[in-house]
């Protein structure tokens, strides 16, 4: 055999090993590692700059009963205040839903119909199959989740490309919680798991921008957001166009306009009282 043929054979026979390499394959860390425990003092240290949004994006919603892809308005503020407007062809509001205080309000804008009541867990799930509860809502949409209090890291790990992902266990050393930060220390993924080891969910992060908060300070930011509901079989993806990071947000965002006498006085209403990611 020549020796170029010869050359390409062997090339071909290490070609299946070098794609089972273990390029994306982490490294057990020790207990004594503290660079796990400094990521997640890092991740509460940003809280004070990730308190409200308003932004534009596009909601996308993959059920078992429902598919949803429309363009949105939104205002969040912790830690449980949400105000989402579904917008129609011609960006009026065509459906829109508010929490705030442990309460909502529900207005379809198609039919007139307000519907509000206590905003208990799985409101959300019940208006747009989110599997989440509008704190832990607000602040996956904030990248700003917070650990369950008495928890501990564990089975942490590094990755080669930089990545540094860890459990944090419960008191009975069931793990709870995984999280992966990237190589320059911002959270991409985080999970939630039930006690009997059962995936909640998952939120993935990426595509991150600057953006600059109203006192000067620079946040670098997620525009594209995907959740995971495994327990529920429904999928969302969050993709932002415009974001704002205000320290606060006004009460009225929050509420629909009170004693409105028609349907369209309350849509006319809606569309000046607005503003969000305009």
């Amino acid at each position: 055999m020549k020796r170029l043929d010869l050359l390409f054979l062997c090339l071909a026979l290490l070609a299946p090993l070098a794609c089972r390499s273990p390029v994306g394959q982490g490294v057990p860390l020790p207990a004594s590692d503290p660079r796990p425990q400094h990521l997640m003092e890092g991740l509460s240290a940003q809280a004070p700059m990730r308190t409200a949004l308003q932004g534009a994006a596009r909601l996308s919603i993959d059920a078992k009963d429902l598919s949803f892809n429309r363009p949105q308005r939104m205002a969040v503020e912790k830690p449980g205040r949400l105000r989402v407007e579904v917008l129609g062809l011609f960006d009026q509001v065509a459906a829109l839903v508010v929490t705030r205080d442990r309460s909502f309000q529900f207005f379809d804008a198609r039919t007139g119909r307000i519907e509000e009541g206590p905003a208990d867990p799985e409101i959300l799930w019940r208006v747009a199959r989110i599997d989440l509860s509008p704190e832990e809502a607000v602040a996956l949409i904030l990248g700003s989740p917070s650990g369950q209090e008495g928890f501990r890291v564990a089975e942490a790990m590094a990755f080669p490309d930089g990545r540094i992902a860890f459990s944090r266990l419960d008191d009975r050393d069931i793990p709870r919680e995984r999280y992966v930060f990237d190589e320059l220390g911002r959270l991409v993924e985080i999970q939630r798991v039930s006690e009997s080891g059962d995936l909640i969910w998952r939120a993935r992060y990426s595509d991150f921008r600057t953006v600059d908060r109203q006192g000067g300070e620079k946040v670098s930011f997620a525009f594209d957001v995907r959740l995971d509901f495994p327990r529920v079989e429904a999928q969302a993806k969050l993709a932002f166009k415009q974001v704002g990071l205000p320290d606060a947000l006004p009460d009225a965002l929050f509420e629909l306009p009170q004693h409105v006498g028609t349907r369209a006085e309350l849509t006319s209403d809606l569309q000046r009282t607005v503003g969000v990611g305009s």
